[in-house]
């Protein structure tokens, strides 16, 4: 029998990131991760659309999933929770990214493959 996959969640908090999130979503749908993977936004409820994005895409993916916060409390608030829910969800490897683009995908595998080897990996 074939060794279970760790369960990976890609957790990115937003705020105002409906332009940048359904690109950097379907970026991390397509990396070649063999583990059991759910990319979990933690939206702050954007005025812009954020959480719509999210909620399309997971409706045609069920690797996606949004958690709606019902207000705007802060990046620092939202990344606490986020960690929470991905705790929740089963998650062996948490990968937190920003919403915005400036942490690219690409880098997800080779930080996965790191942490199998370390307690810990940051990139930056």
């Amino acid at each position: 029998m074939p060794e279970r996959q760790p369960k990976v969640v890609v957790m990115i908090p937003t705020y105002n990131e409906g332009e940048n999130i359904g690109g950097l979503v379907q970026d991390i749908l397509a990396l070649p991760i063999e583990d059991r993977l759910t990319v979990l936004v933690v939206d702050d409820d954007s005025p812009d659309g954020t959480g719509g994005v999210v909620t399309d895409i997971g409706s045609r993916d069920p690797r996606v999933r949004l958690f709606l916060r019902k207000e705007k409390r802060g990046r620092g608030l939202a990344g606490i929770a986020g960690f929470r829910e991905a705790l929740d969800l089963g998650a062996e490897y948490i990968v937190e990214m920003d919403g915005d683009g400036s942490h690219q995908p690409v880098f997800i595998p080779s930080l996965l493959d790191a942490a199998r080897r370390q307690d810990l990996v940051l990139g930056s």
